[in-house]
This record gives structure tokens, sequence and C-alpha cells, in this order.
């Protein structure tokens, strides 16, 4: 919960979920799917083995990258499902710091200013498959649209990603240090789930004792 920071990994909303996520990885998918890693799957992608997938902004630069795609000029985009509660894009972002024991800040500081300038991006996105572009004011750069907007009347690939970000709640993870392990806990619950080690009932249920758990160990819940 967001008030108090209860987590809630075995509703039945989320076991319904996750029976879905099951059968759609147990029937839907080519073999290895449930042990694919990221390149795996843009790769299938690129070669054509697989139909659809739901990943990350950035990989669209890679998947139709015309010299190793198969598949340019046939994909479209479109905005993740939405399930009955709405729409909830997934959303993360890396950031750039400042040790506080630098002994280099304001150096450290113009890199930065340079490395995140709309000029250096916008030449490292041209001179290449990068899209994971920050700034609104590239995204309406006719150079950068044409290079990499990617609509073949399938789905505008930056029209796409625009929408999602501004669907995409602030909130989409508790912004905590504690969540990284609980996270790598449900993403273990639902490989359980799907190799059928465990039905998503028990899976989800182990998962929520242990998410409780390192809660309570950072004080967050007594």
């Amino acid at each position: 919960e967001p008030a108090d920071l209860t987590p809630t990994v075995n509703s039945p909303a989320a076991v319904e979920a996750l029976k879905w996520y099951t059968d759609v990885m147990t029937n839907f998918t080519v073999p290895g799917s449930t042990s694919a890693t990221f390149d795996d799957v843009v790769i299938a992608m690129q070669q054509g083995r697989i139909a659809m997938t739901v990943e990350g902004a950035p990989t669209a630069g890679r998947i139709l990258d015309p010299k190793l795609s198969k598949v340019v000029g046939k994909l479209g985009f479109a905005l993740p499902p939405g399930g009955v509660s709405g729409r909830f894009p997934p959303f993360a972002g890396q950031a750039y710091v400042i040790p506080a024991a630098s002994e280099n800040k304001a150096a450290a500081a113009a890199f930065l200013q340079w490395a995140t300038s709309k000029d250096l991006m916008k030449r490292i996105s041209l001179d290449s498959t990068f899209v994971a572009i920050t700034r609104t004011s590239l995204w309406d750069d006719p150079e950068i649209r044409a290079s990499h907007d990617y609509d073949y009347g399938h789905g505008s690939f930056a029209a796409t990603y625009a929408e999602t970000l501004r669907g995409a709640p602030e909130w989409y993870y508790p912004r905590i240090p504690e969540f990284k392990e609980i996270g790598d806990r449900l993403g273990r619950a639902l490989q359980e789930a799907v190799v059928r080690s465990k039905s998503p009932e028990a899976a989800l249920d182990d998962a929520q004792g242990d998410a409780v758990e390192i809660v309570k160990r950072a004080g967050y819940l007594k």
C-alpha cells in the first residue's frame, strides 16, 4: 500500500494477472521464452521469429537497425495493454551523480552538462540507433523524427513513446533502497509460476511473506 508500504503482491487481482501471464508464457510464446535474455528478445524480433513483445522503448532502434533487422517496415507500435483499473506503463530511468567526496565537482558538473546537452544527444541519436532521448524538444526536432519515428503505417514509435510517457505513473515502484530486493523476489515468484514449480497462488503467497519481512527488517513496518 502506498500509504504505509505494506506489501500486497498476493491480492486476488495479482493472482489473476499471474494466471494470465503464465497461460500466455506457456501457450503463446516460442520455445525458450521463459529463460530468454534481453538480447534474445531483441534478436528474435530483428529476425522475425516473434510477432509481438512488450519491451523498453530504447530497443526500438536496435530492433529496426537496417543493418541487422529483417522486419524494417513491417512493425508497428502501440501502448502497453491496460487492465480493469487503467493503463500503467512501466517507467524507469537512470541518472548521473556526483559523489559528495569528489575532488572535482565543478569539472564533473561541466561534463554532465555537456553529456546531456541537446546538441550532443541529437548528434549521438542521429549517428546511431540510440533512441533513449530524454528531451521533449528533441522529439519535436524534424531530423530526429525523420530518423527515429519508425512509422510504417502501423503505429508511430515517436507518438506512442510520447503517449506512454504521459501515462506512466511516477509511483511505478516504491522509491526505497529495498525495492530491488523485493522486485527480485517477485520476479522469482513469476518464474516459479511460469515453470510450474509452484501454483500462482503459492508463488505469490510465498513472495508476500518474504516482502513483508524485507520491509519490516528495513523498519518501514512494525
